[in-house]
């Protein structure tokens, strides 16, 4: 019997160091993006060992829009970005020092992500349609994100001039939806988990989803071009851990 207890010990006390040793042999993949739904799948592939499984342990840093997530990229703070594109980031990769790897996110019917909101004071003026944004000042992230580019997306739509329309950029996904709760803005375009919560509460108003309207592809996978080349095996092994987490 104490024969059968010490190799028990013995064979926990191996599988102990050899997942400790695999775990210290991993190597490291920093990933940056926001508070989203659409991010989903890394928080899945971390929690159910697909990095793991690729030999890669993940570390996240978490955002509040999409232009500091290409900084961190460009800057060596992060390996892989997956998130809305931005201005900065198109300016960056046609100077050739981003590189996108893969898609991601899609806006089409039935995909809840972002959506036009509205504040109390505006729904009471008669805001209540997609066709009552011109005239109004409607809240973004930040100037030359795909949360601004929506909003031209929907002009296309329902013809009218951007021209007509106040752009409030202010930084990030929550003050956007506190400045419509607050009712300091008209409207804005928010992501669904950032306005929730004030919505239930009857603190602003939900005029529908953008996927609903219009079809486009917001977002992109991407590394720096020097990641790409030097560190390709990298991606390979991060991209297959999302597919996995994708499928789930």
């Amino acid at each position: 019997m104490i024969s059968a207890v010490k190799q028990a010990v013995a064979a926990w006390l191996a599988l102990s160091a050899g997942i400790g040793s695999a775990q210290a042999s991993a190597e490291t993949v920093k990933i940056p993006f926001t508070h989203s739904l659409a991010n989903v799948p890394f928080l899945i592939a971390q929690e159910r060992g697909y990095f793991a499984a690729e030999g890669l342990s993940s570390e996240f840093i978490y955002s509040d829009s999409a232009g500091p997530v290409t900084m961190a990229a460009i800057s060596g703070d992060a390996d892989f970005g997956a998130i809305g594109l931005s201005g900065g980031f198109l300016n960056l990769a046609g100077q050739g020092a981003m590189r996108i790897v893969a898609g991601y996110i899609y806006n089409f019917p039935g995909f809840h992500g972002s959506a036009l909101i509205v504040s109390n004071r505006a729904w009471d003026a008669g805001f209540r349609t997609f066709k009552d944004i011109p005239h109004h000042s409607v809240a973004v992230t930040q100037i030359g994100t795909a949360i601004h580019h929506s909003v031209s997306l929907l002009a296309d739509k329902f013809g009218f001039d951007m021209k007509d329309v106040r752009i409030l950029p202010l930084q990030s996904v929550s003050n956007a939806a506190a400045a419509v709760s607050g009712g300091s803005a008209d409207a804005g375009v928010v992501e669904a988990r950032y306005f929730q919560s004030a919505h239930e509460h009857g603190d602003l108003h939900l005029v529908g989803y953008v996927g609903d309207q219009v079809r486009s592809q917001s977002g992109a996978s991407f590394t720096t071009a020097k990641t790409a080349d030097e560190r390709h095996d990298l991606m390979e092994r991060v991209l297959r851990a999302f597919r996995r987490s994708a499928k789930d």
